[in-house]
């Protein structure tokens, strides 16, 4: 692999870093759900629209990863490199996923409080 010389090489090296430990803190996060719910009654969070939510977001972080880098790479400066078609379907495919994810959250947030009874009459 040969890294274009419109980002330098502690950019990609940073990048690559934080999306590796993104990565690795939501194979956790997915891991310490399926576990809690092995143990006990009830899974943390209670509701599986939570999960739902967490997993959309995530894939709406990805999608950004086409427009920094290939196939969109909209930061490059060689036009050659530059395909504002895949950054256009990059950019709405990250936005739509991040909109269901959020929707899923609030769900998830609202059958929580429910359930704990925390918050009775706020919804």
């Amino acid at each position: 692999m040969t890294f274009p010389d419109s980002y330098k090489i502690w950019m990609w090296v940073l990048l690559g870093g934080l999306g590796t430990s993104s990565s690795i803190m939501f194979s956790f996060y997915m891991y310490n759900w399926i576990r809690s719910g092995i143990k006990n009654l009830r899974s943390s969070p209670y509701s599986n629209h939570t999960m739902l939510g967490i997993m959309f977001l995530f894939a709406s972080g990805l999608m950004c990863c086409g427009i920094a880098g290939p196939p969109g790479y909209a930061l490059s400066d060689n036009p050659a490199l530059v395909s504002k078609e895949w950054i256009l379907r990059a950019s709405v495919l990250s936005n739509v996923l991040g909109v269901i994810g959020w929707i899923f959250m609030l769900i998830g947030q609202k059958k929580t409080a429910i359930a704990n009874k925390t918050v009775e009459d706020l919804f």
